[in-house]
């Protein structure tokens, strides 16, 4: 999820490139993971505004995949919950 090494590099770069685009043409993002206090962490680092998802279940992953056009997954480890994600 966004709050793991790799994810949370991922969003450090997404919200750096984000946030160099004007408010007006500004893309909603949003993070996804299973620890909402982690989460809220490292939305608060961000100088953009990213949605929070708290991820713990099917009905949870299916809503936030419905809210979004495009899904960047950093979710492990994979062998355990990758696949609900694709």
């Amino acid at each position: 999820g966004a709050t793991g090494y790799t994810g949370s590099l991922m969003v450090e770069h997404l919200d750096a490139v984000l946030s160099m685009q004007p408010e007006s043409h500004r893309h909603q993002w949003g993070i996804a993971g299973r620890n909402i206090g982690k989460l809220q962490n490292v939305a608060s680092n961000c100088r953009t505004e990213p949605r929070v998802f708290h991820v713990t279940d099917n009905a949870q992953l299916s809503h936030m995949a419905s809210k979004c056009r495009v899904i960047i997954s950093a979710i492990g480890p994979y062998s355990v919950c990758g696949e609900d994600v694709v």
